[in-house]
């Protein structure tokens, strides 16, 4: 069991929230030389700090590093997660981004299983715990839904919103074209279709194509898939990273370099 006092976490939450409430944005702009994006954690402490120590020794303050949601459930440190990936948000709070994932859920679009909630209860008991809850709650409503990069990419959990292909739906998105963002998925064809997950669309090579075109980018990336580390669908325009070993898969993480205008994936 790993220590942690329920002051100490409160504290940090708290912090975080006051930084992200301030900046909020649903689509976040940036410019970066170099550009770290690490996908689902799902509770993956271990995985985290492997991540996060790779980064530390390459890390220089123009960096930009992002991360693509799903902070909890599955795993089993969820809260201690959680708290170590606020602290470092906190450190370095002008260079992290914290994208929403679908496990951020917006109401209406719960997801199951959702057992965060009872490692909270068991880390802090039924009062300081409820508290802890609710604050993690209100932490998701001010994590932004996308990062765009200009000239170069798009990031966001799921996937692109497939009915309105334009930068003000990006900027101001409703509630359906908020479920796309979480929980669209590629697939090998053309148009749309529904999402064998129950939420959000599939989405096919022409959507892609249009997305990146209206976007003035060359590429889309997203978690939210299950895979051993990447995958790549749409001739390679889409990049799906996956940083989180809790499905027994292997895992990793990219590193985007503009001067060299190449993407790494870096295993772990």
């Amino acid at each position: 069991m790993i220590s942690l006092s329920y002051n100490s976490f409160l504290e940090v939450l708290e912090n975080a929230i006051d930084i992200l409430k301030d900046r909020y944005d649903p689509i976040v702009e940036i410019e970066s030389s170099k550009i770290w994006i690490i996908g689902d954690l799902h509770g993956d402490l271990m995985t985290f700090r492997k991540i996060r120590d790779v980064i530390e020794k390459e890390y220089s303050k123009d960096d930009t590093i992002i991360f693509l949601g799903d902070y909890g459930d599955r795993g089993y440190y969820q809260v201690e997660l959680y708290y170590e990936l606020l602290s470092y948000f906190l450190k370095k709070s002008e260079n992290i981004i914290l994208l929403r994932g679908n496990h951020e859920f917006i109401e209406g679009l719960e997801v199951y299983p959702h057992d965060l909630p009872f490692h909270i209860l068991r880390k802090f008991g039924y009062d300081k715990g409820k508290i802890i809850y609710q604050k993690i709650r209100e932490l998701w409503e001010y994590l932004p839904f996308c990062c765009l990069v200009p000239n170069e990419f798009i990031c966001m959990h799921g996937g692109p919103i497939v009915d309105s292909i334009c930068i003000e739906s990006y900027e101001n998105p409703n509630y359906h074209q908020k479920e796309q963002i979480l929980w669209n998925d590629p697939y090998e064809g053309l148009g749309y279709a529904p999402n064998p997950r129950g939420a959000g669309y599939l989405w096919g090579r022409d959507i892609t194509e249009n997305t990146l075109n209206v976007l003035n980018v060359k590429y889309i990336i997203r978690s939210h898939e299950k895979c051993n580390g990447i995958k790549y669908n749409h001739n390679r325009r889409v990049i799906t990273v996956f940083s989180t070993k809790v499905y027994g898969n292997s895992a990793g993480f990219l590193k985007y370099c503009l001067k060299e205008n190449k993407i790494d994936f870096k295993p772990v």
